[in-house]
């Protein structure tokens, strides 16, 4: 594209300036992995979910094999969505399951469902949660659950309920 320009009350003719696009997107972090097989659960013990099928994942940052952990490559927020299902299970009152988020080995979130005081059913829990995290880079997180129904109770073999999904907000 051709100008003219004044420079201190001078007037030059038809300087050439050319357009410059200058790309300042940068690949944003996100994942969503989920697990449509069976998990069993063993009663009172805090069980990492294998969520082991990547639907996508923008910058191969989450292991969905050996550690089934998201693992950041870039400082920033996060925001992180999780949920399981149980099969259907006998629950009596004040028994149910909770969901966690761990970032680098540590609880840092929580939420649980049960059944209230004055009820016994024979049905499946699903619970979900989400938070906003602050990752450095190699910072990890991990979804746990822990039951309390009695016996070992089986996450649903349906991705729809088990799931991950993390997106970098800034």
């Amino acid at each position: 594209m051709a100008l003219d320009l004044l420079d201190n009350g001078k007037l030059f003719k038809q300087k050439d300036v050319r357009e410059t696009k200058v790309s300042t997107t940068i690949e944003n972090s996100r994942i969503r992995a989920t697990r449509g097989t069976v998990q069993s659960i063993a009663n009172n013990t805090w069980t990492k979910v294998q969520i082991n099928t990547e639907v996508y994942d923008t910058l191969s940052e989450y292991d969905n094999v050996t550690d089934y952990r998201f693992k950041a490559k870039t400082d920033g927020y996060y925001l992180i969505t999780a949920a399981v299902g149980t099969q259907a299970a006998t629950w009596d009152a004040d028994e149910g399951i909770t969901i966690s988020l761990y970032k680098n080995g540590i609880a840092y979130a929580y939420e649980k469902i049960y059944m209230n005081a004055n009820s016994v059913a024979n049905i499946g829990l699903t619970i979900s949660i989400s938070d906003v995290f602050y990752l450095k880079a190699d910072e990890y997180i991990e979804v746990w659950v822990l039951q309390d129904q009695g016996a070992a109770v089986n996450l649903i073999g349906a991705g729809e309920y088990n799931h991950l999904t993390i997106h970098r907000l800034s």
